[in-house]
C-alpha cells in the first residue's frame, strides 16, 4: 500500500521537475528547493518501503515508520490535489475569457505547475498557501528520512546505495581514524580544509537524507577500520539529545 502511494507521488513530483522547464510556466514561489528534496527522499523511501512493509507485523517500530510514511504521503497528494485544482480554475477562467473575446482557446494540458499569468493578489495569497504546506509535508518527509536510521530500517538498503560516487569519502574518514599521531588534514567539500591531531571526533555533516548514517556505518563495520581498534561501539544519538541515556550506551 505505502509503496504504491510512494510511486504516485514520485510520478507527480517528476512531473513538476520536468514541467517547470517550459518557458510559459514557472514553479510555486519559494518551494523548488523543497520539491526536489522531496523528488529526492521518496526515491530514497522507495528503495525500502517494500521491505519495511514486510518486516512491520514482526517489528513494531518499522510498522511506526510505515504509519508516520502513509499520513506524510496523504498530505503531500493533499497539496498535489489542491495545487492541481487550482490550475483547473485557472485553465478555465482563462478559455472563458478568450472565448468571450471570440479568441481561439488553447488546450492546456493539466499539470502541477504554476502558469505565468498567475498574478492577481488573491493568487498569489494561494500560491504563498500551497508552498508554505509543501515546506511543511517536506520537514515531515525529512524526519522520516532520518527515522530510517532510528528504527534500523538502514538494513533494508544495500548500504552502498548512498555511498556509490563518493567511496573516497569513506577512504579518507577511515584513513584519518587510523592515522594515529600522525598529523593529517579532511577536506570539507570547499575550498577550505581542517587539520587534525590524532583525531577524537569527527563530524559528518550534511542536510537529512545524503547517506551520512550511511557512510559512518560502512567505515564502522570496515575490515581494515575493525582490525586496528580493539573495542568499537555504535550508539545512536537521537533528538532530544540525551546525554546520560549515551553514557549508558556506550558503557
Amino acid at each position: 500500500m505505502a509503496e504504491v502511494i510512494v510511486s504516485t507521488i514520485l510520478e507527480q513530483l517528476a512531473s513538476i521537475l520536468v514541467e517547470q522547464t517550459a518557458a510559459e510556466v514557472r514553479l510555486i514561489s519559494g518551494a523548488e528547493e523543497e520539491v526536489e528534496n522531496l523528488h529526492r527522499r521518496f526515491h530514497l523511501i522507495k528503495a525500502v518501503v517494500e521491505d519495511a512493509e514486510k518486516r512491520q507485523m514482526k517489528e513494531n517500530a518499522v510498522r511506526v515508520w510505515l504509519d508516520d510514511l502513509k499520513h506524510a504521503s496523504y498530505d503531500m497528494e493533499d497539496v498535489l490535489d489542491e495545487w492541481n485544482t487550482a490550475i483547473r480554475k485557472l485553465q478555465m477562467k482563462r478559455s472563458s475569457r478568450d472565448t468571450n473575446a471570440s479568441q481561439p482557446v488553447r488546450t492546456v494540458r493539466p499539470s502541477f505547475i504554476i502558469p505565468s499569468y498567475w498574478f492577481s493578489p488573491g493568487q498569489l495569497v494561494r500560491r504563498h498557501d500551497i508552498a508554505t504546506k509543501i515546506k511543511n509535508v517536506d520537514k515531515k518527509v525529512d524526519n522520516i528520512v532520518r527515522d530510517i536510521n532510528a528504527y534500523g530500517t538502514t538494513s533494508f538498503l544495500d548500504e552502498s546505495y548512498e555511498v556509490r560516487g563518493r567511496e573516497h569519502l569513506q577512504i579518507k574518514v577511515a584513513n584519518l581514524l587510523m592515522s594515529g599521531s600522525e598529523s593529517s588534514t579532511v577536506s570539507t567539500g570547499g575550498s577550505s580544509q581542517v587539520p587534525t591531531q590524532l583525531p577524537i571526533i569527527i563530524s559528518i555533516t550534511g542536510m537529512g537524507g545524503i547517506g551520512k548514517t550511511t557512510l559512518a556505518r560502512l567505515i564502522f563495520n570496515d575490515n581494515v577500520v575493525s582490525a586496528h581498534f580493539d573495542k568499537k561501539i555504535w550508539v545512536c544519538v537521537s533528538e532530544p539529545f540525551d546525554d546520560i541515556r549515551i553514557a549508558k550506551a556506550i558503557l
